[in-house]
């Protein structure tokens, strides 16, 4: 069995940077004492503006989605895909 050498990096810059993530939520907990959530909403609120993806600031459809998206923690999403990319990487 042969890997995709691509494939398996992709998937480590993806671990790392769910690892990343949660290395930053810890920095603020220590500093803050509060723990602050970073969820795929919340992300998409960080590099998007209101005009661009007005979905994001203010749903007015598919709220269930709002909702699922704004619950799923973005460092966990970022370390599944990351490992999933690694397995599957496999010929």
């Amino acid at each position: 069995m042969q890997r995709d050498v691509s494939a398996v990096i992709v998937g480590f810059i993806l671990v790392l940077a769910g690892i990343g993530v949660l290395g930053v939520q810890t920095y603020w907990y220590l500093q803050s004492g509060m723990w602050t959530p970073l969820s795929l909403i919340d992300v998409g609120q960080m590099y998007l503006t209101a005009e661009k993806a007005p979905w994001v600031f203010f749903p007015q459809s598919w709220l269930g989605v709002y909702k699922i998206l704004a619950w799923i923690p973005s460092s966990g999403l970022l370390f599944a895909f990351g490992i999933l990319i690694i397995n599957g990487a496999d010929s």
